[in-house]
C-alpha cells in the first residue's frame, strides 16, 4: 500500500490472479450497521482494495442479519446500499447479501431488505428512500403510514443503542438483554402493529387484505417475542 498515492499493488506479479479468476469475499467480521466506507470497517475497506490489485473481479457475500437475534431489528438499511455501491466500484460481479438465510420470513422489515437488494442488483444508484416508501405503500396499503412509523422508530432506537451491542454480524451476546428493550418502548411498537391491523379492516373484502395482514403479523412477532421472553412478569398467570 502506498499512502502517498492511496493505491495498492501486489507484492510481485506472481500473486496476481489470472484474468479469468476472481476472488470470493465474505467479510463476516464486518460491522454491517456501518458501511465499508466508515472507520468501523476500515479493515474490510483495505482488504477489498488490496485484493483488487491482485484480482480482476470479486464475488461478494455480505450480511444483513444477526444470527444470534433473528427476531430483533438489525439496522443495516443504509449500509447495505453503500456497500453495494462500494463493491460495484471495486469490480464486484456477483453480490449475495444474506438476509434471512434459511428462514423464509423474519421481522425487522427483512422483506424490505430483500426488495431493496433486488433493486440494487440491477442498479446500485437507486434512490433507496423512494423504493422504501413505494414498498410500504404496496405492502401495507391503508396501514402504510403506521408501519412506516414503526420502521423509523425501530431504526432510530437501534441506532441509539448501538454502542451497547457493537460487534460482528453474529456476535451479539447482549441482544436479549431486557435492559435494552424496556416494556414501554416494546408496547408502543406492539400498539403500532395493532393500530395497523385496525386500519386494514377497510380493505378486508379486497384481494390485498390477506397479504397486508400477514405482513403486519410478521412485524408484530418481535414485540410479542420480547415481551414474552424478556418481560414475562408483565403478564398475569391467566394470560
Amino acid at each position: 500500500y502506498d499512502a502517498a498515492t492511496d493505491t495498492w499493488s501486489p507484492i510481485n506479479e506472481g500473486v496476481r490472479c489470472h484474468p479469468t479468476v476472481g476472488v470470493i469475499l465474505a467479510p463476516s467480521y464486518a460491522l454491517y450497521t456501518h458501511s465499508f466506507y466508515e472507520e468501523e470497517n476500515k479493515a474490510v475497506y483495505d482488504q477489498i482494495r488490496g485484493w483488487g490489485s491482485c484480482a480482476s473481479y470479486f464475488f461478494a457475500w455480505t450480511y444483513s442479519n444477526n444470527f444470534r437475534g433473528y427476531t430483533f431489528p438489525y439496522n443495516s438499511f443504509d449500509a447495505m446500499v453503500e456497500n453495494a455501491r462500494f463493491l460495484k466500484s471495486n469490480n464486484t460481479q456477483v453480490l449475495y447479501d444474506s438476509c434471512s438465510w434459511e428462514s423464509p420470513m423474519l421481522p425487522g422489515f427483512m422483506e424490505l431488505k430483500k426488495y431493496l437488494n433486488s433493486k440494487l442488483a440491477v442498479n446500485v444508484n437507486i434512490d433507496p428512500v423512494y423504493y422504501t416508501k413505494k414498498w410500504f405503500h404496496d405492502i401495507y396499503r391503508d396501514a402504510a403510514d403506521t408501519m412506516y412509523r414503526l420502521y423509523r422508530f425501530e431504526r432510530a432506537y437501534c441506532q441509539s443503542i448501538e454502542s451497547s451491542y457493537t460487534g460482528t454480524v453474529n456476535d451479539y451476546q447482549t441482544f436479549e438483554d431486557k435492559t435494552l428493550w424496556p416494556t414501554g418502548l416494546i408496547l408502543k411498537w406492539q400498539n403500532l402493529c395493532e393500530e395497523a391491523m385496525k386500519e386494514i379492516e377497510a380493505i378486508k373484502d379486497t384481494d390485498y387484505y390477506e397479504n397486508c395482514y400477514t405482513a403486519i403479523l410478521l412485524e408484530s412477532i418481535m414485540p410479542r417475542y420480547v415481551m414474552l421472553q424478556l418481560h414475562p412478569d408483565y403478564y398475569g398467570g391467566d394470560e
